[in-house]
């Protein structure tokens, strides 16, 4: 409960996140192309320490596969 508590004054007295960032901040963002060369399109997003990586490969719908 204490750490609860200090968490929450500093959060609201200070007005900056656990992290450092203000209230009104985001965290940083950032968007690759093409990171991967063998595919036909893949990206990766980055939003603070959360990456995303999509791949994308095109061909008939005979060749699709269950996950």
């Amino acid at each position: 409960k204490t750490q609860r508590y200090v968490v929450r004054r500093w959060l609201l007295d200070e007005q900056k996140r656990v992290d450092g960032r203000r209230m009104d901040e985001i965290r940083p963002l950032a968007a690759e192309v093409g990171v991967i060369p063998r595919v036909h399109g893949s990206g990766l997003f980055t939003r603070g320490q959360t990456q995303v990586l999509t791949i994308a490969t095109l061909g008939p719908v005979s060749d699709r596969q269950m996950l």
